[in-house]
């Protein structure tokens, strides 16, 4: 009997570290970059220095991004600073599928990461790591997981089965690990 929880991942389409001075707030600058073809409206972007969130609003040349921000009090993502990149289209995100068997907790570690520990036999246990945008409030990742996990070992369903992870509005998840 296999049941699996389906997780929608986002890809990275950019990443790399400012080199120019934002003219104003909610922007971001990167030269010799190619935004125009590689990032669009709607994509989420990392602050991996300061751990920031924001969308991009619009893009206004290769090298210079108009964000919105989504963590309370980010308004720019100024020089120096290294930046991720992920689709905001979820057309484009792969689906993973992570066992519902054997689950012993679901943590919400912190605002970013939802982590699954399973019995790995003996004392072992094995931990399965979801990272995704943060949470300022509403529903956690971990209450999303928590609710597909028992919604795919509710009675009536068939042996074999795997049920989408309804993330809450406005996060995306950017990987999963092993470890």
């Amino acid at each position: 009997m296999a049941r699996f929880i389906k997780v929608a991942v986002s890809p990275q389409v950019d990443s790399g570290t400012t080199d120019g001075v934002p003219g104003g707030a909610n922007e971001l600058v990167d030269s010799g970059q190619n935004f125009l073809t590689t990032v669009s409206v709607g994509d989420f972007v990392h602050n991996t220095t300061d751990n920031e969130w924001f969308t991009v609003s619009a893009i206004v040349d290769d090298e210079n991004l108009t964000l919105d921000a989504v963590t309370t009090g980010a308004t720019s993502v100024p020089s120096g600073k290294a930046y991720v990149i992920y689709d905001g289209d979820s057309n484009n995100y792969t689906d993973q599928l992570i066992s519902a068997e054997g689950v012993k907790i679901v943590q919400q570690a912190n605002t970013q990461t939802v982590t699954l520990a399973y019995a790995a036999g003996g004392t072992g246990t094995d931990v399965i790591t979801i990272t995704h945008s943060e949470i300022n409030s509403g529903t956690s990742v971990r209450e999303a997981v928590e609710n597909a996990i028992l919604d795919v070992h509710s009675n009536g369903r068939r042996p074999d089965i795997s049920q989408d992870l309804a993330i809450p509005s406005g996060v995306i998840v950017t990987g999963n690990a092993i470890g």
